[in-house]
């Protein structure tokens, strides 16, 4: 298109062949908007904090939740304060996360803790 007007300004307007058509008022804003590319927007001017000046608006962001991956580890329970310590931990996960953030192996360690931890 730009090319468009050039050869419109050079062969059409400058002779003065042109019938309303001002090529000229195109390469003015091809120039005014490369202008502001090259100035604003690719020097991304920003506050002193490094912050942008325009963001979008809180309720049109995106939330960005961290990925959880699942623990590679197998607690030793053989003592009762473990077993106790590791029933606490699924347990502010549940507070914190709800229950159907809870793994398989989780949720089978709640159950048999039930037991254990109920008897004497």
């Amino acid at each position: 298109m730009v090319l468009f007007d050039v050869l419109g300004f050079l062969f059409l307007e400058l002779p003065g062949k042109s019938n309303a058509i001002y090529y000229s008022n195109h390469l003015g804003g091809v120039a005014v908007g490369w202008l502001f590319y090259y100035f604003i927007h690719r020097r991304e001017w920003r506050t002193p904090d490094a912050l942008p000046e325009i963001e979008l608006p809180r309720w049109l962001r995106k939330s960005k939740q961290a990925a959880v991956a699942p623990a590679n580890y197998k607690v030793n329970l053989t003592s009762r304060e473990d077993l106790r310590a590791e029933v606490d931990r699924i347990l502010d996960k549940i507070n914190s996360e709800g229950f159907g953030a809870l793994t398989a192996d989780e949720k089978r360690l709640l159950d048999e803790a039930k037991d254990l931890l109920s008897r004497p």
